[in-house]
Order: structure tokens, then sequence, then C-alpha cells
């Protein structure tokens, strides 16, 4: 994606989002759900939200851990609007926002106990995230990523030819799981997100 086309997408993701606490696909019980069948992390977790938006999950962290959460996003706007919300709920000293590039951290290998992130690796492809995010993570902490993925094998042809342009490289769930594994991780479990969400 050239520079101006990546300015205009933001800009409309933006737009399209404006008001809503949450930033794209997702939902605040699935997600409790999920924390609650985590495995034990440490006391105090060191946490990082990646494309975190607005904050929904980032927020939900620190409330859940009470502990600090690095919430990384590139739109100004979101980590404003982030900072804004964790004020008002008087989460601002568990809240590290960053506005930056979660294909681009230069955070320690291993310094992270359980990194989260909802609806946003796609923007630089569910494998190529995996490799890049592995590394940062402690050898025995947790990712939570969702990845868009075909349910079916023989998806309609327009939903076919649909995704083919919008994410060519979006797979199964078998294949994402071998692109997780690949990438150096250990899946201990999958979840569809609920149709609400």
């Amino acid at each position: 994606m050239n520079t101006d086309t990546q300015t205009e997408y933001i800009t409309a993701l933006i737009d399209l989002h404006s008001g809503r606490d949450r930033k794209g696909p997702g939902d605040s019980d699935f997600s409790r759900h999920i924390l609650s069948h985590l495995s034990t992390l440490p006391l105090k977790p060191r946490i990082a939200d990646l494309g975190c938006g607005s904050g929904a999950g980032a927020l939900l962290l620190a409330q859940h851990y009470q502990s600090t959460v690095m919430a990384v996003d590139s739109s100004s706007v979101f980590i404003e609007e982030l900072a804004a919300r964790a004020k008002q709920l008087g989460l601002e000293h568990l809240i590290i926002p960053i506005q930056g590039d979660m294909a681009q951290l230069v955070w320690s290998a291993g310094s992270v106990d359980l990194l989260w992130s909802e609806g946003a690796v796609y923007h630089i492809e569910f494998e190529q995230g995996l490799n890049l995010w592995r590394p940062l993570i402690a050898n025995s902490g947790i990712a939570v990523i969702s990845e868009i993925s075909w349910f079916i094998d023989n998806a309609p042809d327009p939903a076919i030819a649909y995704w083919q342009n919008a994410y060519p490289t979006m797979g199964t769930e078998a294949e994402n799981i071998a692109r997780a594994s690949r990438a150096g991780f250990s899946v201990l479990s999958t979840h569809r997100l609920p149709s609400q969400a």
C-alpha cells in the first residue's frame, strides 16, 4: 500500500469508527471469557495491546490485571481517545498510550508476558505479525491474537473473489494454526468470535 493510499485508508477507518468504543471486531464479554481461560501469568504481567484502537481491549486488560498496558496504534486520533477514556475510568496510571507502528516495535526480547491484538494483525499480515512479535514474548508468555479465517473449504465464488483482492493471504483455521507454529508459537486453543462481535 503506498503512502497516499494508506493515509486515505486510515482516514476512512477513523471516520467509520468515530464515536464507537470498539474500532474493530471483538466483544468485551468474549474477551473476558478468553481471559478466564488463560494459564497463570505473573502477578503484575507486562502487557501489550497492539493495534489497540481507542482502547477497548487495553482498558479491559488494565482493569482485569491491575497492571500496566502498553497500548500501540498508528492513529493519533485513536490514541488520544484512549488517553481520554483511561482518564475517565481512573486508569490513566495503568495505560501507556503509544502512537506507533506495531510492525516497528523496538522492545527488548522477552519483554511482554501477555501480547493482545484484536482485529489488527491483518494490517501487516498474520504470519508476518507473528514472526515480528514472537521474540517480544517471554518464555512463559501468552499471545491472544485474532485473525480473519475461512471457516469452510467451499466458500461462494463472490466471497473468494472479494477476499482475494482485499486480503489474499487469508487462510483457513488450520492454515493459520500452521502459520503460528512456524512462527514459534504453541497453539493452546482457538476460538471463533461470536456473530455479534
